[in-house]
């Protein structure tokens, strides 16, 4: 049997571990071991603290991805509180420092969402002022036709 197939029928995470292991102690070859093994399986035989971490790294590289995305108002909160967030998945930051980014973004957001929703209440308003321009010029041109006809 081959250290894959070992790990892949090893039924719960403590045994896919112990295969894991026996197979590194027999000499077993690690790039090929690892290359044999599904996204999955491998997460599954990450400790949870560092699958944590990688999944931490993994959030703040996907936001990294989208930030020219953020309102412009709002970017250098939002940069600085990703940029504590990347430092804390590093080990390389405090709680408290993460829940303070954390809240700096969490407002940042809500003022961008309030933002939003004036715009588009304006714009609702916007619309009904042409609708009712607009009713007040059909009833004067209807008016005008009556008198002249």
């Amino acid at each position: 049997m081959t250290p894959v197939l070992l790990i892949e029928e090893a039924r719960s995470r403590a045994t896919r571990l112990l295969a894991v292991e026996l197979c590194l102690s027999l000499g077993g070859d690690i790039p090929a071991l690892l290359a044999g093994l599904s996204q999955e399986d491998l997460l599954e035989l990450m400790p949870p603290a560092v699958a944590d971490r990688e999944a931490r790294i993994h959030a703040a590289w996907c936001a990294r991805q989208v930030r020219h995305l953020w309102p412009a108002e709002h970017r250098e909160v939002l940069s600085s509180a990703l940029i504590v967030a990347w430092r804390y998945a590093r080990g390389r930051a405090t709680t408290e420092e993460l829940r303070a980014a954390a809240a700096a973004a969490w407002t940042a957001a809500y003022a961008a969402r309030a933002a939003a929703a004036a715009a588009r209440a304006a714009r609702a308003a916007d619309a009904a002022t042409i609708d009712h321009q607009h009713a007040r010029l059909i009833r004067r041109v209807c008016q005008l036709n009556h008198w002249s006809g």
